[in-house]
């Protein structure tokens, strides 16, 4: 999937060390950046592309695409959502339409990609630390700092 990378060689207070690129050397462009701690990192692949979700503590859940070609990779910013407050986790539906958040003020969102718009599924009693797609069951399973794991029928 990934292109073979090339050498190349940082200057370190140590001297010269040369070593391989690795996937640790792609980044968004600075305007693309979260403008805080990055709490969570969710791959999805669609067809060729290849997702990247990231939350944060700037209260933005970002979605990249990764980029590949001429032995360069870069993530190119494809949406931003604003949410009330930071968002610790995420997780993808199986179709990769929608995208699951857990967030530092107990709640649990879903969000629609193709409209734009969220909902609320719910709350924990005290921060979200996990949420889990359960493809086979389409459910959602969320796990808490109030100590509980929760689960959440999406057939409704």
């Amino acid at each position: 999937i990934f292109p073979s990378f090339r050498k190349f060689s940082k200057q370190t207070m140590y001297g010269k060390q040369e070593q391989d690129a690795s996937l640790n050397d792609i980044v968004p462009k600075n305007d693309d950046q979260p403008q805080d701690t990055v709490s969570w990192l969710e791959w999805g692949l669609i067809d060729q592309n290849r997702l990247l979700a990231a939350t944060s503590w700037d209260s933005k859940i970002r979605i990249y695409d990764l980029v590949v070609g001429n032995n360069n990779c870069f993530l190119d910013l494809k949406l931003a959502m604003g949410i009330d407050d930071p968002a610790l986790c995420c997780a993808w539906s199986s179709d990769r339409t929608n995208l699951f958040a857990g967030s530092i003020n107990n709640s649990v969102v879903a969000f629609d990609l193709a409209s734009g718009k969220s909902a609320t599924l719910g709350q924990h009693d005290a921060g979200v630390s996990k949420v889990h797609w359960i493809h086979d069951l389409n459910l959602l399973l969320t796990m808490g700092y109030d100590k509980t794991i929760r689960f959440w029928d999406l057939k409704q």
